[in-house]
């Protein structure tokens, strides 16, 4: 059986682990000076390096060979031999999520702590995922890193790092990884292609290095897939059979369409990449990244500190790009898509979303709601287009009929906080019939304050909104406000104590309680 490409390749050496340079000088350092710590806690994303960190440090401290001055360890010797093979009986590695429980850590690593290593100087406990420990497993583990044996290390890893006790990190030194930038992780994956013997165009190397968005260990799966193909050259056309990828340029060409307006060419582009086998999920989640990395380049000019998978002639085209689209509209934009996003599993056609995002973009108007935190824009395309039919009309009768229904519209366009209490038991009688509970939390939360074509609910439990704000809730209510209003509203949930409730509600609750008291209901 053949050895996957990160085992293969894992850093034997400091000096061979790519990235991480604030860790491994501060850990060399200690190991110079004989100053190691009892309990180190390595947090960071999955695959950056911090289980091949804690078998370096192991090894390290238990290498026969290294001299008292040095940090690396030499990797020939029995004892760094046996832990790069996995067979030292002195280190002990743990996998926490297997083991949540308080039986699994006296036994694992107290009981095992109390004795002296059977061969080597240290014996080191490398628990991995340590959030995923119970709060009594936390609990019993504390006492012994709070006086931990003399011969005992303990190296903890996890990927949530707010999971863990304070108590637990607060007896650690803490050291926490970064994803790997861009030119190291291609250095790594040269490493390993001059290793195999492989010839591949650096097209590809820049495509894996990128989908791995800073994580080596993904860098090295999808570069093993690659070579699974079984030549000896390699080409960015069969890359792309093995790696979903939207192309730069596809995400250049569609944000181009968006800042020109141009609807129709936008959509058609969503259908022609749809055909040709993009996944339009993931290029949704390739043109947020694209938007907001051009509202990065407008802001501040360039993007080396927030960005690691960008070429140089890249980055200059999006700077290009950004210079020539208004920092407001850069957040609407990208909002509009992050909504959309999440219809993306209710929506009978997979395109359907993205080309929804398109027509709402290009067609509102650039004018800013600056009381909006938010930065929505002021939709004005209801007298748009309706000024629009009347210029297509060239009977005096129907234009007169136009007229006369642009002149309902403010009525239609205004909805004030007395419209809403006034159809507020319509609204609740039409969600009813979509969902009982549903209707039964906006009967006891009440309407607060109708602003900027939001109405402000306002609710006494957290639970409350949050069963409001779910996206089939949320979009049956602002469909049924929509259609007793007259107009497209939205809703937002705002958690109040009880003491702050308008006089209204407590009025209104005064009167359901006496009706509830004599057996009677209220009708209106």
């Amino acid at each position: 059986m053949s050895i996957a490409l990160y085992r293969k390749y894992r850093p034997g050496k400091f000096a061979e682990v790519e990235g991480q340079n604030h860790i491994k000088t501060t850990l060399q350092n200690e190991l110079e000076s004989d100053c190691v710590s009892h309990a180190y806690m390595f947090s960071g994303p999955r695959g950056t390096g911090k289980t091949t960190m804690a078998r370096l440090l192991a090894k390290a401290v238990n290498c026969i060979e290294r001299k008292k001055d040095e940090s690396e360890p030499c990797g020939k010797c029995e004892s760094c031999l046996e832990i790069a093979q996995g067979r030292s009986i002195d280190i002990v590695e743990i996998d926490a999520a297997s083991q949540t429980g308080v039986d699994n850590v006296r036994e694992n690593i107290i009981q095992n702590a109390k004795y002296t290593p059977t061969r080597r100087k240290y014996k080191v406990f490398i628990i991995d995922e340590i959030h995923m420990l119970s709060t009594s497993a936390f609990n019993a583990l504390l006492k012994t890193l709070e006086e931990p044996p003399k011969h005992a290390i303990f190296i903890l890893a996890t990927t949530e790092l707010h999971k863990v006790p304070d108590t637990i990190i607060s007896r650690c030194q803490r050291f926490d990884f970064r994803k790997v930038r861009m030119e190291e992780l291609m250095r790594r994956l040269g490493f390993i292609i001059r290793s195999e013997n492989k010839d591949v165009d650096r097209e590809v190397v820049e495509l894996v290095a990128a989908r791995s968005e800073g994580c080596i260990r993904d860098a090295e799966s999808l570069l093993e897939q690659i070579f699974s193909m079984g030549d000896k050259k390699i080409t960015i056309e069969q890359a792309r059979l093995v790696i979903p990828y939207s192309d730069f340029h596809y995400i250049f060409e569609f944000a181009t369409f968006l800042k020109n307006r141009q609807s129709q060419e936008a959509v058609d582009f969503i259908n022609r990449i749809m055909f040709e086998g993009v996944d339009l999920e993931r290029f949704a989640d390739d043109i947020i990244e694209g938007l907001r990395k051009i509202m990065i380049l407008k802001l501040n000019g360039k993007l080396s500190e927030y960005s690691f998978d960008l070429q140089k002639d890249q980055e200059m085209k999006l700077l290009e790009l950004s210079q020539s689209i208004d920092i407001q509209r850069l957040v609407f934009m990208i909002e509009v898509f992050l909504k959309k996003k999440g219809e993306f599993y209710l929506s009978p056609i997979v395109q359907l979303p993205l080309e929804l995002a398109v027509i709402e973009i290009c067609q509102t108007s650039d004018e800013v709601d600056d009381t909006n935190a938010t930065g929505s824009v002021k939709k004005e395309n209801i007298v748009k287009n309706e000024e629009k039919k009347i210029e297509k009309q060239s009977e005096p009768n129907a234009l007169k009929e136009m007229e006369i229904e642009k002149k309902d519209l403010p009525s239609v366009m205004l909805v004030t906080f007395e419209l809403v209490k006034e159809k507020w038991n319509d609204i609740l009688a039409k969600v009813k019939l979509y969902n009982h509970t549903l209707s039964s939390f906006l009967t006891i939360n009440k309407p607060i304050q109708v602003k900027n074509d939001i109405i402000q609910l306002g609710v006494s439990y957290p639970f409350h909104k949050e069963r409001i704000n779910e996206i089939k809730n949320k979009l049956a209510i602002e469909n049924i406000l929509e259609e007793i209003l007259g107009k497209k509203m939205k809703i937002e949930c705002i958690v109040i104590e009880r003491k702050e409730e308008p006089d209204y509600v407590k009025e209104d609750k005064k009167i359901e309680s006496l009706a509830r008291e004599f057996g009677g209901i209220i009708t209106k």
